[in-house]
């Protein structure tokens, strides 16, 4: 949604434009508001893009209220460094939802950044498990990036990942793999209103 989640569900980063994600481009889209009713933070455990970072932990949550017209309010965070000492950073979005072509559901689109360094990703719910216990979303960013996150609600974060995202993950989403999550994340001391001591500075890449 996370995000970047994005956690950030993907931000601006200093990587080259990957190659789309052929598999999960030829698999079929699922409704993204399987992904937009889960109320607990969702973390992103790895993605296959946007690999050069120093950000980890991404997480993203949804700020209460919102509807499929006006659109959902997320509150994106991430650790802003590889040490478990580092300060978390955070970013606001208004992610919108756009109609699947060709199929009924939505996938899910939000800009990140700011000034004139605007960076536009889209969303799109390639697989889950029949709890709802993981998803696997496909990012396209206009920055010419695109890959997957494997992303799960905070409560399911250390238990074994369900086979149906772990396998699609792995067999349909090409590229290099970055684990963002780590032990020491934190996530329960992130609040909702972002007054953690060491998580009020704005994240403009991810």
């Amino acid at each position: 949604m996370i995000f970047n989640l994005a956690l950030c569900f993907g931000v601006i980063a200093a990587s080259a434009a990957e190659e789309p994600m052929d598999g999960a481009l030829k698999s079929k889209d699922l409704d993204i508001r399987d992904v937009i009713n889960v109320t607990e933070r969702l973390v992103v455990i790895r993605r296959k893009h946007t690999i050069v970072t120093h950000l980890r932990c991404h997480s993203a949550l949804k700020m209460g209220g919102g509807n499929d017209t006006s659109g959902y309010i997320y509150l994106l965070k991430a650790r802003s460094g590889t040490n478990s000492s580092a300060a978390y950073v955070h970013s606001i979005v208004n992610v919108t939802l756009l109609p699947l072509n060709g199929s009924e559901g939505y996938k899910a689109t939000y800009l990140d950044g700011e000034n004139k360094s605007w960076t536009r990703y889209n969303l799109t719910l390639k697989q889950k498990d029949s709890n709802e216990g993981c998803f696997v979303i496909l990012v396209e960013k206009s920055t010419g990036q695109a890959g997957c996150e494997l992303v799960v609600p905070v409560s399911k974060r250390n238990i074994k990942i369900p086979e149906t995202c772990e396998n699609y993950y792995t067999h349909n989403c090409t590229g290099t793999s970055l684990e963002l999550y780590e032990p020491t994340c934190r996530y329960d001391k992130l609040d909702t209103n972002h007054n953690d001591s060491a998580a009020n500075t704005t994240v403009i890449g991810c």
